[in-house]
């Protein structure tokens, strides 16, 4: 499976990458939306997970495209930011789950891995003390 990371803080982005890769996935990172349109438009990707704002702006256009491009591949979002923090991240953005920082690279690596449908049911998330999670409907 081949996994997308869009985050511009390189450490969370390693940490993630790492749980990730731990599960056997294939991992590619990019740190801005210029560079993630561009694997894009080259990878079908099994998964994306955004960070809502890096670098060069806001990852909600590139989730959108994404979704329209190709509607299947699951987007896992990761902000630090307060914005839809009453879920409403559906009426703007594309992306499958909201999981608010700070995140635990095993969280995230165990929602992954159940939203591309090869892992349990993740443990409601803030139990281990990190992350907000909010599930969309698809």
């Amino acid at each position: 499976m081949h996994i997308l990371i869009v985050e511009d803080d390189l450490t969370l982005a390693n940490s993630l990458k790492g749980a990730l890769e731990i599960g056997g996935a294939v991992v590619d990172t990019v740190r801005s939306v210029a560079d993630a349109m561009s694997c894009a438009l080259r990878v079908k990707y099994d998964l994306v997970i955004l960070d809502l704002f890096v670098i060069d702006g806001a990852t909600v256009s590139f989730s959108n495209f994404l979704r329209m491009r190709t509607p299947e591949t699951p987007i896992l979002s990761i902000t630090g930011s307060c914005i839809f923090a009453n879920g409403d991240h559906n009426d703007a953005m594309s992306a499958d789950y909201l999981i608010r920082k700070p995140v635990s690279p095993t969280e995230v690596s165990d929602i992954a891995f159940y939203l591309i449908g090869r892992g349990r049911v993740p443990a409601k998330a803030g139990a281990s003390g990190a992350g907000t999670v909010a599930q969309s409907p698809r």
